[in-house]
């Protein structure tokens, strides 16, 4: 039956019907993930027609067309960290992603964290500073903190970034988990070795003592796991290294594949 409708839609040129073009086109994005054109049309809908909706309802699409970028992003697809950025410096600038006053903390980290990725950093911490009052509360000072030290982190200011991470146990788990997971790259690369075996014991310990539950459980015991035998693994040794390197690319779900195909291949 939804077939038919979309036959009908498009036959019938309704796509040129912004209300019914920009709900096609994002089911079609939505559903049809590796079809980029979708997606595409979708942000030419939203940039030439987002006004003539009521903010609730375009916040909406904003939120749905940011999950597919996300998603392609996760996917290693990297032009996406561009889209992604863009449609939030778009959503803020507008004030969209505001709902009664309030930004989301989920929102503001992954602003923070796509700016800081493609060098926008002074767009990134003047983010910071003139939203961080639209953050609830209970959530704001660990966030801030949170942000500004990513920030360092991707400046390559390891110093700086070192420092703050160090200096707080965030409430959040995964905001925990995730500080902890920039310090462990900031370790191995400035050779701190004692360190970093210090800190992967911490976080196998910190996961058995807190509630870290299914994809995440996954993600950061990959991690710790992988990590291990980066550290441990013979550099002049080839067949060890190529079997790490094929261990890497087999191992999901490991967000930081590319970062630590890069640590093992620079050995070569």
């Amino acid at each position: 039956l939804l077939e038919e409708v979309f036959k009908f839609v498009e036959n019938k040129h309704y796509l040129d019907v912004p209300a019914i073009a920009i709900y096609y086109y994002a089911y079609k994005a939505t559903k049809e993930r590796d079809n980029e054109e979708y997606f595409q049309r979708l942000k030419e809908q939203i940039i030439e027609h987002g006004d003539l909706f009521p903010q609730s309802e375009i916040r909406d699409i904003y939120l749905l067309a940011i999950n597919y970028t996300i998603g392609r992003m996760n996917a290693g697809v990297e032009q996406y960290v561009r889209e992604t950025f863009e449609l939030y410096r778009r959503g803020l600038e507008k004030k969209i992603l505001i709902q009664n006053g309030l930004l989301s903390r989920f929102t503001f980290m992954n602003a923070v964290i796509n700016g800081a990725m493609l060098k926008e950093y002074d767009w990134t911490e003047r983010f910071i500073h003139e939203y961080k009052d639209y953050m609830e509360e209970q959530y704001r000072e660990n966030v801030v903190h949170y942000s500004l030290a990513r920030l360092h982190y991707e400046k390559k200011d390891y110093a700086t970034a070192m420092r703050l991470f160090s200096q707080v146990e965030y409430d959040d788990i995964l905001l925990n988990l995730n500080a902890k997971t920039l310090l462990l790259k900031m370790y191995y690369e400035e050779d701190e070795l004692d360190l970093l075996e210090a800190l992967l014991e911490s976080m196998r310990m910190y996961m058995r003592r807190k509630k870290v539950i299914g994809y995440h459980k996954a993600n950061f015991k990959n991690i710790i796991t992988i990590t291990k035998k980066l550290v441990h693994v013979n550099p002049y040794d080839k067949t060890q290294r190529e079997n790490l390197h094929k261990e890497i690319l087999e191992t999901n779900p490991l967000p930081e594949r590319k970062w630590l195909l890069k640590q093992v291949e620079e050995m070569g």
